[in-house]
């Protein structure tokens, strides 16, 4: 793994997962997904190097703040949701996230169909950020 340091103290997240926060749990998740791997891979990239924590949560990728859930990342048959879980307060000003059911109140996504709307998404690290700060309350 690239970018450990071994000098940091025992209780360093960066000892443990890397530089960037990453779960070695995780790679292998990742690398076996038979469904939207590369959009997933990208996504997860974006949100490490935000600064979130990542974890395995009810068999997802999931990503923390100051041991706050802020988003999970979710294979769909016909696209990949980025899933914040107070999606509902955050700002949206490209209109970009979703109500994800008729009974959904707080969880709101992003749909991603392709490497590309990964990365041409700005307003997903906008939304990161602000996910962030909405822990912090």
């Amino acid at each position: 793994m690239t970018g450990r340091n071994i000098n940091k103290g025992a209780h360093s997240n960066e000892w443990l997962f890397g530089a960037m926060n990453e779960n070695p749990m995780l790679d292998t998740a990742f690398s076996k997904a038979r469904k939207w791997q590369a959009e997933a891979g990208r996504l997860r990239k974006i949100l490490l190097k935000a600064g979130l924590n990542e974890e395995l949560k009810r068999g997802k990728p999931c990503y923390s703040h100051g041991a706050k859930n802020i988003c999970i990342i979710r294979r769909m048959n016909d696209f990949l949701a980025h899933i914040f879980f107070k999606g509902a307060l955050l700002k949206d000003p490209g209109s970009i996230l979703e109500v994800q059911g008729p009974n959904s109140r707080a969880g709101y996504r992003i749909r991603f169909a392709c490497v590309q709307d990964v990365v041409s998404r700005e307003e997903c690290r906008s939304g990161i950020m602000n996910g962030k700060g909405l822990q912090d309350r």
